[in-house]
């Protein structure tokens, strides 16, 4: 997967009426600089600067406050350039820690719905949405409690990590092929690994199958390289998924005192194009027996 940071500084647009889309903010050009992300409008000191106390008391001590409380629409615009080995490939536009909702703009286009999540990251899938060269990028940011959270919830409260407003972890553009392994998931037995792969494809018609084909290898913690598995697969969903087991045998046993690694390698081909991926994991069992918790 290749990448491009979008971290650093960006031009913002306040939005303490809530009027920004009636008023086509993602059509403006923003002449606000400086907005450093990830980082909170509080740490770009943006809100209204908050009252300290004196005295010490319940109310003074309550929670901490951040110096800046901003809770409405922040609008966010920053100019970027796709290189050309981005076209024809799968894009994704990738927002980690984004307190409550996102909203996208590419050039003033809507690019699909708004995005609600306190805990899981804001991912904009734009293939085919995203050409090689210049656009503007607009974002908008809404942090006002849009699901009615309770105001003791540990993920939106003063009490707790505060109502922010901005992007606090990754903020990058991921390019991939179009045929890719969307998502592997490994579980240990005492045979070998079951292994759940997510594949994702060009195939949107259900009168469309296309050929794949599925390599997984194995290295064992001291190098020695297991026999590779060949798995023939029928595409016919743009994400499909695929349970496959390996059987490892001599298998050596991961715990605390032998923290032993496998290396597990996975080629996902189709129509000439390969993705290749490699996982870490460790053979492990967990079972229960007279009310313990018993690790291999």
């Amino acid at each position: 997967m290749k990448i491009m940071d979008l971290s650093g500084e960006w031009n913002y647009k306040t939005d303490y009426n809530n009027e920004g889309i009636i008023k086509e903010f993602f059509k403006d050009k923003f002449e606000n600089e400086g907005f450093i992300l990830p980082a909170s409008a509080c740490e770009n000191g943006i809100g209204k600067k908050q009252e300290y106390y004196d005295t010490l008391t319940p109310k003074a001590v309550r929670a901490p406050r951040e110096k800046f409380e901003y809770i409405a629409p922040l609008w966010l615009q920053k100019k970027i350039t796709v290189p050309k080995e981005f076209d024809g490939k799968f894009l994704r536009l990738y927002l980690e820690r984004v307190n409550i909702a996102s909203e996208l703009w590419i050039d003033q286009e809507k690019i699909s719905r708004q995005i609600i999540e306190l805990s899981a990251p804001h991912i904009y899938n734009l293939t085919g949405k995203l050409t090689s060269g210049e656009h503007i990028l607009t974002l908008r940011i809404d942090n006002t409690n849009l699901i009615n959270i309770d105001n003791m919830a540990s993920g939106y409260s003063i009490d707790t990590q505060g109502i922010w407003n901005g992007i606090i972890g990754k903020i990058e553009l991921q390019c991939e092929e179009i045929f890719h392994l969307e998502n592997v998931e490994i579980y240990p037995s005492e045979k070998g690994i079951d292994i759940r792969l997510v594949e994702t494809s060009d195939v949107y018609s259900p009168t469309i199958v296309k050929e794949a084909q599925l390599e997984l290898a194995v290295t064992t913690p001291y190098g020695e390289e297991l026999p590779s598995k060949r798995v023939n697969v029928e595409i016919y969903n743009s994400r499909q998924v695929e349970h496959i087991f390996y059987e490892i045998s001599d298998i050596i046993f991961w715990d605390e005192f032998n923290p032993k690694l496998y290396t597990l390698e996975i080629c996902y081909t189709c129509e000439g194009i390969c993705d290749r991926k490699s996982f870490k994991f460790g053979m492990r069992t967990i079972k229960s027996q007279n009310k313990q918790i018993l690790l291999n």
